[in-house]
């Protein structure tokens, strides 16, 4: 059972959406399996806020990987970009930042992306504001809650 439940851990740190059909394959409580899952979710989503942004800082100082990169691109044929493009995908992330903050971020991180990836770009957009990752847990929870509540529901 402790097994089941590290596993659970960690799927909920990562893969937020599908951790609670694994805490009813396993025949936890819905309080069990809640507290694993939210557990879970502040995990994934501490190691990933923080992490990501080290990461990141640590390749930008390699300055081999920066030569390598601009060799194997002038090998191939590929001009340097001379100006950024505003994606889409920009678009909307900017535009979710505007709307709910980093509380709607981590609820729609929880439901559609993952938390690896929504805890990164809460990391990178709000890295100055020391309260975010708690705006970030309180999203976990209520994700946790409603996702909990609706397999155990159902």
């Amino acid at each position: 059972m402790i097994w089941g439940n590290i596993v659970l851990f960690f799927a909920a740190a990562t893969k937020f959406l599908i951790a609670p059909w694994g805490g009813l394959g396993l025949g936890n409580s819905y309080s069990t399996t809640l507290i694993v899952i939210i557990a879970g979710g502040w995990f994934g989503a501490t190691v990933f806020y923080y992490f990501t942004d080290n990461v990141v800082r640590f390749i930008a100082r390699l300055k081999f990987i920066k030569r390598s990169t601009t060799k194997i691109k002038s090998w191939i044929g590929i001009k340097p970009k001379q100006k950024k493009t505003f994606t889409r995908t920009n678009r909307l992330i900017v535009r979710i930042k505007q709307l709910m903050g980093v509380f709607g971020l981590s609820l729609i991180g929880c439901f559609i992306i993952s938390i690896p990836i929504s805890a990164a770009i809460a990391g990178k957009l709000y890295k100055h504001n020391k309260f975010a990752i708690l705006g970030y847990f309180a999203g976990v929870v209520v994700s946790g809650t409603i996702i909990t509540s609706i397999v155990y529901i159902f």
